[in-house]
């Protein structure tokens, strides 16, 4: 008798707008409870009945008998999701436009005619020759080999060096020194309070390893002298720098964008280690 009295007041107090939505939710669910074969089964329509119920009607979850709140939720949410993922089949032409065909056939060429080159390497080069692309787009197209066994930095299996300079960090503590010592390496650590003892040569000395005398097996002193100085050209007039916008120190302005791709000529550099690329006259 109370339940009935609280309805009655809350019903007094409810707008007819409230009253006739209430009222269609439970004429809907009626016509659910109508089909028995051999229970009542909810159709699409139900469904979708419920999800706009959901979103419009304010006292929805107090009609809602056939069903469990969470469940029409669900529904709502499966719904939605089904939606965009339509959306995002559709073709809206947007996103960036696709790079030519020749500019896409550049990049592979020197993808695989300077393996030692990266993305940012390749779009420096791109940018001296006016294409204007980015490092994330040339590494859409690149193609880089890869035979899954990774690179030897510092094996174990070969002869340690014979010195090891290292600054005066206290991340290198006692066994740090104890392990190099064993393996008969001479520590030697960079002066004090002097910050950039290394900071001026070890980056250059680092581009001339990897690019260089790693690749290369030299044969005596003026090889070394040859190969070295073949290198020091190439670094200053060609090489592109981060530190200057990936332009050489001693090297020219890009050109502006071509219209297309055109004819490129690779000139080698270190016997095919590097190339020069140029537009054909």
């Amino acid at each position: 008798m109370i339940r009935w009295v609280g309805r009655a007041i809350a019903a007094w107090f409810t707008t007819r707008a409230d009253l006739i939505a209430e009222n269609l939710c439970l004429r809907q669910q009626l016509v659910v409870l109508q089909r028995r074969r051999p229970r009542p089964r909810l159709r699409d329509a139900d469904r979708r009945f419920w999800i706009l119920a959901c979103r419009w009607v304010p006292r929805w979850r107090q009609c809602l008998l056939v069903v469990q709140p969470a469940t029409v939720l669900g529904w709502h949410r499966r719904g939605w999701t089904a939606y965009w993922r339509w959306r995002s089949r559709r073709r809206t032409g947007g996103g960036r436009p696709r790079i030519g065909g020749e500019l896409r056939a550049l990049i592979r060429r020197m993808t695989l005619e300077n393996p030692l080159w990266g993305q940012r390497r390749v779009q420096a080069e791109l940018t001296r020759l006016g294409f204007s692309v980015s490092a994330r787009t040339v590494a859409t197209y690149k193609r880089r080999p890869y035979d899954g066994v990774p690179s030897l930095a510092c094996g174990w299996d070969r002869d340690p060096p014979r010195y090891l300079i290292r600054d005066r960090d206290g991340r290198f503590g006692v066994k740090f020194d104890r392990r190099v010592q064993r393996l008969g390496v001479k520590r030697i650590r960079t002066p004090v309070r002097a910050p950039r003892a290394n900071a001026l040569a070890e980056r250059w000395i680092r581009s001339a390893r990897s690019e260089c005398l790693d690749q290369v097996v030299i044969l005596n002193e003026d090889h070394l002298q040859r190969v070295l100085d073949e290198y020091v050209a190439y670094f200053n007039a060609w090489r592109p720098h981060q530190g200057l916008g990936q332009r050489a120190p001693c090297g020219w302005p890009p050109p502006p964008r071509p219209a297309a791709a055109g004819r490129i000529i690779g000139r080698p550099v270190l016997g095919g280690l590097h190339h020069v690329y140029q537009h054909a006259a």
